[in-house]
């Protein structure tokens, strides 16, 4: 259904802004429309957008241009967020005006390109982002500067987002740089350089300068190079960092230097081996593997051969291919019509008409709501209430009540979610397999570096479960983050007693018998002495050693102590870092037949074979986790 005509209604308010005789005038005459239009409903803002349209394109008036900026900029102000959907088909029309001759619609339409940029969200910053790129490139030279001095605002508000969208939006800016117009160039370098400060590395952020210069003059390269050569990476590199640097590294791999060359296939080597996630290397890294293949095949030099050979490795082992990248596995455009079908179906009664959105407004914001849920969706943000209340709730209070806008918000968001447990469910346990204390699907990351991604736990009652990794692939942290109750999905310590068996005692009063510091335990002062005493006789405390010191006990006997503690707290499952640590050979064969006698407790254990001291054997395991870049795989040793 078409809009209500706005011109009968709205006639006064916009002779008021065609006859006003200065600015004041004008925004007054301005705010009184938008508070109108918040008063009467958004049904006419089509037709209200249309004129205003209107009077910006005409070329016989400078008060109708300068009034049209100043009304969307009281539209923005007074009506807020909710009409942001609605404004951002203006930006191009107000773009438009940078190029007046007129330095009061000039000012005009910057205010109002200020005032409508900063209603949308972080979630809309690739919407935004390609409207803005459409603009880029057609517009005229002020138009250029203003767009690019545009998408500089999202950095800070917007920061993860607008680094993830580096890889499309680099390549427009840097053309920028190449324009004719030097406002333009040196706003596209400015611009650059500020949305490169979205990276997010700080082993890059020294080189941000640099890498822009790059754009913008190729000849720097070299010097580029020779800089990232010197550089120790130790930082995760990520899709963004890879946006940037994978169009140098390509430039350099055909410069005819050999010195160049030598030094390239080093960075890639270098940077390669810290990209975790073989889906960005499938993305990012397979346009690098063709040059690299010559360099190490052709190259003139043999050491430079060599290091190209070993960086190719490298490469291929991350997951580059030399068929080149994956084809895009997103269908955004697809995914989108999906989330709008769905958000029209679950519109109230009283906006719909004949089955479709009543008003086509309406449609235009749910439009936009879609592109921003498939992105949710895509991300699998479904624990981000926030997220979704700003991507679907805030647009509907323009069309109904708060709680009715929220309680649609939440419905969306269930909807998806019960989707993704469906889609993302892990497959039953074998009848025999026993009991499963956990099947969780989460993700780890420690800062900014990504540990896990999506990957699965599940443990079963009664088995051992090894975890086998490099140093720095997180095996301690996911054994915190679990003893904190910080992993996502994960069951709460009222559903599954998790306990971390620790034999520092560090902070723990080591004047105390070992008898009086289990009953000292807050978490066990309703347990009786008798059933503390009978357990720890289970793990080898007779009664003269119970009342010894805990402070005198060695590293073995603290082992003991905990392991007693631990089972007073009924604990379903046992984290053990590195146990062996402190233990001579005997008590490192107590513990593995203590714990394989523990028939009703896990056992999730980081156990290292550091070649002098004594650990764990395999054989007391029946599975193993092992790392395999964010993941891990799942090895049963006994059936």
């Amino acid at each position: 259904m078409p809009d209500i005509p706005a011109s009968a209604h709205y006639a006064p308010f916009f002779d008021a802004l065609r006859s006003a005789p200065t600015a004041l005038d004008a925004k007054a005459a301005a705010d009184r429309l938008a508070r109108e239009v918040a008063k009467a409903g958004p049904q006419s803002l089509k037709d209200i957008l249309k004129t205003l349209h209107a009077f910006a394109a005409n070329k016989n008036s400078g008060y109708e241009r300068e009034s049209a900026a100043i009304a969307l900029t009281s539209l923005a102000n007074i009506l807020g967020a909710p009409i942001a959907p609605l404004l951002l088909p203006s930006l191009p029309i107000v773009f438009d005006l940078y190029m007046d001759k007129g330095e009061v619609v000039r000012v005009a339409a910057s205010a109002a390109v200020k005032a409508i940029v900063k209603l949308f969200p972080p979630e809309s910053t690739r919407v935004v982002f390609s409207t803005l790129v459409s603009i880029l490139e057609a517009g005229k030279w002020r138009t250029k500067v203003g767009v690019l001095d545009a998408m500089k605002t999202f950095v800070a508000p917007a920061r993860d987002f607008v680094a993830a969208e580096l890889g499309t939006l680099l390549p427009k800016v840097e053309n920028a740089m190449h324009d004719t117009k030097q406002e333009v160039s040196t706003a596209a370098i400015k611009s650059a350089t500020q949305l490169c400060t979205t990276l997010a590395n700080p082993d890059l952020a020294p080189h941000i300068p640099a890498l822009v210069k790059c754009m913008s003059n190729p000849e720097s390269v070299p010097a580029c190079i020779k800089a990232l050569s010197s550089t120790t990476f130790v930082a995760e590199v990520t899709a963004p960092a890879l946006a940037v640097l994978v169009p140098l590294l390509l430039r350099a791999l055909n410069d005819r230097s050999m010195e160049v060359q030598r030094r390239t296939v080093v960075v890639i080597d270098n940077l390669v081996k810290l990209v975790r996630d073989p889906k960005v290397a499938a993305t990012y890294l397979s346009p690098l593997v063709e040059g690299v293949t010559k360099i190490a095949t052709s190259a003139a030099f043999p050491d430079v051969r060599a290091f190209a050979e070993t960086a190719l490795n490298t490469l291929l082992k991350s997951g580059a291919s030399a068929n080149g990248p994956p084809t895009n596995h997103r269908d955004v455009v697809g995914e989108t019509a999906a989330a709008l079908v769905t958000l029209v179906s679950r519109l109230p009664s009283g906006l719909l008409l004949n089955g479709a959105p009543k008003y086509s407004s309406l449609e235009e914001t749910l439009d936009f709501q879609a592109s921003m849920v498939a992105d949710l969706v895509a991300a699998r943000s479904f624990n981000d209430i926030e997220a979704w209340r700003r991507c679907v709730c805030v647009y509907m209070t323009l069309w109904t009540d708060h709680d009715t806008a929220t309680a649609f918000a939440e419905a969306i968001r269930l909807h998806y979610y019960g989707i993704d447990q469906v889609k993302y469910a892990v497959s039953a346990a074998p009848s025999d397999e026993g009991e499963v204390l956990c099947d969780t699907l989460f993700s780890l990351a420690y800062g900014a570096l990504l540990l896990l991604s999506h990957t699965t736990l599940r443990l079963i009652r009664g088995h051992r479960y090894g975890i086998l990794g490099t140093n720095g692939s997180g095996k301690s942290t996911l054994m915190r983050q679990l003893k904190e109750g910080k992993v996502e999905n994960f069951p709460p310590q009222s559903q599954l007693r998790c306990v971390m068996v620790e034999h520092s005692l560090q902070g723990e009063d080591g004047s105390l018998s070992v008898l009086d510091f289990i009953a000292a335990d807050p978490v066990l002062v309703d347990v009786p002495r008798s059933k503390i005493r009978e357990q720890l006789l289970e793990v080898g405390f007779d009664d003269e050693r119970q009342a010894e010191t805990v402070g005198g006990l060695s590293g073995g006997w603290k082992m003991k102590l905990e392991l007693a503690r631990a089972m007073l707290y009924r604990a379903d499952l046992l984290l053990l870092d590195e146990p062996t640590n402190h233990l001579d050979k005997a008590s490192v064969k107590w513990l593995e037949r203590y714990l394989v006698s523990q028939k009703n407790v896990t056992c999730l254990i980081v156990s290292h074979d550091s070649g002098e001291k004594p650990y764990l054997k395999k054989a007391m395991f029946t599975n193993i986790l092992h790392y395999v870049w964010v993941t891990f795989h799942s090895m049963p040793l006994i059936t």
